[in-house]
């Protein structure tokens, strides 16, 4: 596949029978996908992403706006997101946050972990996995309230790992300069590196800020100026091949705009 749009189609087809590999992808084994990345290819992606970054714009003014308006109640739903995301569709992890956050202090945390809670699909959606969601519940709710978290102090948080500290932090402040690695942005850099991405994989806690740096490299190369999180949500839509709205997670919080 020479192309994003192959890239795309490739990676959303599943051959019946056929379940995709998995690959962990340790420090050695992210060291070499960085030296072997095609730069090339790498701004292909950044032409793909280009077409999204205005949408993805627009609905980051929004999170601005419930920042300035609702403050306490965007940073818990930044948490309530991100450690709702391993897993799991986003769409799934946004429904969470937004049933989660009205009962996020009062409700005991393995209750809350397990109550239900409507998605566009299911009206009694649960989360599952609640023994991890249980324990980290508990642990936010120990150490809340709290207007500021580091990355040191997100990663330190039992079943947070450097993605979803990244996640959280970008919510949290959109301004922040770090990158979401998660599936698919491991896919495009397999893709750009020359190797296939029709896996599923993982990295490691070593391999993480390797991949992490190539891609901060390409928002500095293709993107100068622009917010690291926009760039890294708009190259996100050119994996999927659609623009993927997050507003649901902020937009009723901005109502007095």
């Amino acid at each position: 596949m020479q192309t994003v749009a192959e890239f795309v189609a490739a990676t959303h087809t599943r051959v019946p029978g056929q379940p995709m590999a998995n690959r962990t992808i340790g420090l050695k084994d992210a060291l070499d996908i960085a030296q072997s990345v095609d730069w090339q290819r790498m701004a292909l992606i950044a032409d793909a992403a280009r077409q999204y970054l205005p949408s993805v714009l627009e609905e980051l003014q929004g999170l601005q706006d419930a920042h300035q308006v609702n403050p306490e109640r965007i940073i818990n739903r930044a948490l309530l997101f991100g450690i709702a995301t391993p897993n799991r569709d986003e769409a799934i992890s946004i429904a969470f946050a937004l049933a989660a956050e009205p009962r996020y202090v009062a409700m005991a945390p393995r209750e809350l972990a397990r109550a239900s809670f409507p998605t566009a699909t299911n009206p009694a959606a649960t989360m599952g996995m609640y023994t991890a969601l249980e324990t980290t519940l508990a642990y936010l709710q120990r150490v809340d309230p709290r207007t500021r978290w580091t990355l040191t102090e997100l990663e330190a948080m039992p079943g947070v790992g450097p993605k979803v500290a990244r996640m959280i932090t970008a919510i949290l402040d959109p301004s922040a300069v770090s990158w979401t690695v998660d599936l698919w942005h491991q896919r495009q850099l397999l893709w750009a590196a020359g190797q296939s991405p029709t896996v599923r994989c993982s990295v490691s806690n070593p391999g993480y800020k390797v991949l992490e740096a190539v891609w901060l490299e390409y928002a500095e190369a293709f993107f100068p100026g622009v917010p690291v999180f926009a760039v890294q949500w708009s190259s996100w839509c050119a994996a999927d091949g659609k623009f993927c709205s997050h507003a649901a997670l902020w937009e009723d919080l901005t109502a007095s705009c």
